[in-house]
């Protein structure tokens, strides 16, 4: 186990135990014990004076005075009190190691999750292949009606049909810096739909602070650059296993909340946005 920067000292509790030893006794007990908490395990006899600092002349004495506090086992000094708290220390560390790993491991699965769902709404907005016969006649008939082919845009952020041509909302520059920025923490946008191009837009004609604008792509980096300092929103932070996703962060109410520093604590809490603006 690893030295902890600490140690349980009940302070009563000592005096009481240690009320007859001298001031040369009381500074040799506390430094073994101290040594015996940082290394987490019993001491070799043939090292105790060594840690106790004391001279040859005055060892046997004190060693006698002290060795009560202690048992020997195997060449080596245990102290039953020591040994106790170190198994609780040991078992709380277990304890969060293990929360920990499940807390991961349940992010791990939501993330999978999120990206087959996505896969799977995507798949519902692919044009049905030509060599699909239906023996619905319904369906054909529908199908034969709509004799307009669903727009690429909506499935693909790296394409743009001829009608987006005019329109000045850079919809692939926010997704690109998204994905690059907190891909590696969040579910990359793989789908640029309706619904996403609507919450874009509405961005992107808002105005944020007195120098901040949805239509300033340096405004996007900041953002997400602020979201990536944020352990909950980057499903970091031990115990919290959500995270939020690209549709969550551009909705007006949620992007408030980011920008004003509601999901940032302590190291995180530094703010690019409020400092540009």
């Amino acid at each position: 186990m690893a030295a902890l920067p600490y140690m349980q000292f009940y302070v009563a509790d000592y005096l009481a135990d240690t009320a007859h030893l001298s001031a040369e006794e009381h500074g040799a007990y506390l430094l073994l014990i101290f040594n015996y908490w940082q290394t987490g395990k019993a001491i070799p006899k043939k090292r105790l004076q060594m840690i106790a600092r004391v001279s040859n002349d005055r060892w046997a004495d004190v060693e006698q005075a002290i060795s009560e506090f202690f048992t020997e086992v195997d060449g080596c000094w245990r102290h039953d009190r020591i040994e106790a708290d170190l198994a609780a220390v040991r078992e709380s560390q277990d304890q969060r190691a293990r929360a920990g790993k499940a807390s991961a491991e349940a992010r791990k699965r939501a993330k999978q999750s999120e990206k087959k769902k996505e896969i799977n709404d995507a798949s519902t907005t692919v044009e049905r292949p030509l060599s699909d016969r239906s023996t619905n006649k319904e369906q054909n008939r529908t199908d034969t009606d709509n004799k307009t082919p669903p727009s690429s845009g909506d499935d693909d952020p790296g394409q743009v049909d001829d009608s987006a041509k005019s329109d000045p909302v850079d919809y692939k520059g926010i997704i690109n810096l998204y994905n690059d920025l907190l891909g590696e923490f969040l579910p990359e946008v793989k789908v640029l739909n309706e619904k996403r191009k609507r919450l874009i837009k509405a961005r992107w004609k808002q105005k944020f602070g007195e120098h901040s604008h949805g239509s300033d792509m340096d405004f996007w980096r900041r953002y997400f650059l602020h979201v990536r300092r944020s352990k909950p929103l980057t499903g970091t932070k031990d115990g919290f296993d959500w995270s939020p996703g690209f549709d969550w962060l551009l909705n007006e109410n949620n992007l408030a909340k980011v920008i004003e520093g509601n999901y940032h604590q302590g190291d995180d809490y530094r703010n690019d946005i409020r400092e540009a603006s």
